[in-house]
């Protein structure tokens, strides 16, 4: 499980963007110690999305995709609210 975790720290702290990798690399930075596994699965389907549709969906409010957690992504738009 050790190996998953660093596996999805690299894959928030390198996204392709500046903006993405300050906001998910800090979240895993900040949470991904304390996921549980069905939420470290949610992340790994967030970060399998596109930098735009992010943080586009983070900035708008908009509600994201059907096939993603929306608790989840919650907590990061929380998160990301409040950096």
């Amino acid at each position: 499980m050790e190996e998953y975790r660093k596996r999805l720290l690299y894959k928030a702290n390198y996204r392709g963007t500046k903006e993405a990798d300050i906001l998910f690399g800090g979240f895993a930075q900040e949470y991904l110690h304390t996921l549980s596994n069905k939420e470290l699965k949610s992340f790994e389907k967030i970060l399998d999305e596109s930098d735009d549709l992010l943080l586009k969906l983070i900035l708008s409010g908009d509600s994201p995709p059907n096939h993603l957690d929306h608790q989840f992504f919650k907590k990061i738009k929380d998160f990301a609210n409040g950096q």
